[in-house]
């Protein structure tokens, strides 16, 4: 590139660059993330507040099942929390959208809805045309990355703005102009594409074997609850414990009660109960009938009117087991450098980052 080709007074801009370019955002972006985003919200603290206050304000009893712990309740307290997260991250990934783009000698400039970032065409080395995709949700917009020497990402522009192709176009040639050589090469583009989609599948390889191993522990823990609590029908002895003290958390009682097992040993144990008669009674009483294992004497519980709480055995073994089996597919595949991309009319099946199927409406015919 001829020296003619820069400004006199500054190096590094394209004496062609006009003096401004300007590309406005599609209207009715923010008012849809907003839409979405708000509702999502309510929902998330509405239902965390709603659990909070029946933790906090309404009686333990046996009868009632919206309490927090791994059970059924549980489940049922959760569920719209976490739909409401999904809703949030949508509502985000509109709201993160570019709101604004200038072009002028001074570099780019990228608005977005509280922020404003410029980035001078000397540090352009870079342009790449891909998706900004969301999170936890099957949502995506075709991008534009600004890219610094080192290949790491200056900005993103997104297909919120009039005229997004020419945005590309102008970016292209003045990053080009100011760099002396192409800053969009296809291939070396598509490299970049590769390289990043194997990343992002080693590093989702590592969560899936993380969370593998949390739902496998928590299994584990289900598993030797089960056994446990089943030997209690063949094996557990009753015996009268002494109560140490009973007392109240906002509205759980609590009792804490010691005996001596088959040989000799003092146990002791702080317990929830269920708010009436038992807890009435164990308010009056010296003692409270208990059964343990005599070969795991730790194990033992209140024969009537304990509140267990959250527990990892019966019906929640169903969940975890699943988990086991969910997060190990994932975790394998992801290890193998299997992942999967849809868009509309189109999916594709990807091994490390390289497209090796494709099908749909949309799908590059062989």
């Amino acid at each position: 590139m001829n020296r003619s080709d820069f400004s006199d007074t500054d190096p590094a801009v394209p004496r062609a660059m006009p003096a401004e370019q300007v590309f406005p955002g599609k209207p009715g972006l923010v008012r849809k993330g907003v839409l979405i985003l708000v509702p999502g919200l309510i929902l998330v603290v509405g239902s965390f507040a709603m659990a909070i206050i029946v933790a906090l304000r309404v009686p333990s009893t046996p009868d009632r099942t919206i309490e927090p712990g791994l059970n059924s309740g549980f489940y049922a307290l959760i569920g719209p929390p976490i739909f409401g997260l999904f809703i949030v991250f949508y509502g985000l990934f509109l709201l993160r959208q570019t709101r604004r783009v200038v072009l002028n000698r001074d570099g780019v400039h990228v608005h977005g809805l509280c922020s404003c970032t410029l980035v001078p065409w000397c540090d352009i080395d870079a342009v790449d045309r891909s998706k900004l995709n969301a999170i936890a949700v099957p949502a995506s917009v075709p991008s534009i990355e600004l890219l610094n020497a080192a290949g790491k990402r200056l900005e993103v522009v997104t297909d919120s703005v009039f005229g997004f192709e020419a945005l590309a176009d102008a970016l292209i040639a003045g990053s080009s102009a100011t760099t002396g050589r192409a800053t969009f090469v296809p291939e070396a583009a598509e490299e970049r594409r590769v390289e990043k989609g194997a990343k992002a599948i080693r590093l989702a390889a590592w969560a899936f074997v993380v969370f593998f191993l949390l739902t496998a522990t928590i299994f584990a823990l289900g598993v030797n609850e089960e056994l446990h609590t089943r030997r209690y029908a063949t094996e557990g002895v009753k015996v009268e414990a002494d109560i140490l003290r009973t007392w109240m958390v906002r509205v759980t009682p609590y009792v804490e009660y010691e005996f001596k097992d088959a040989e000799g040993n003092t146990i002791s144990r702080e317990a929830m109960m269920f708010q009436g008669k038992d807890w009435d009674r164990a308010q009056e009483s010296k003692t409270i009938t208990v059964e343990y294992l005599p070969s795991s004497p730790q194990w033992n519980r209140i024969v009537h009117g304990e509140n267990s709480g959250a527990l990892f055995g019966g019906k929640f073994l169903f969940l975890s087991g699943f988990g086991i089996l969910l997060f190990g597919f994932l975790g394998g595949l992801a290890i193998m450098g299997y992942d999967l991309d849809a868009e509309p009319g189109k999916v594709k099946v990807l091994r490390h980052g390289r497209v090796i199927k494709e099908w749909g409406v949309n799908a590059k015919k062989a």
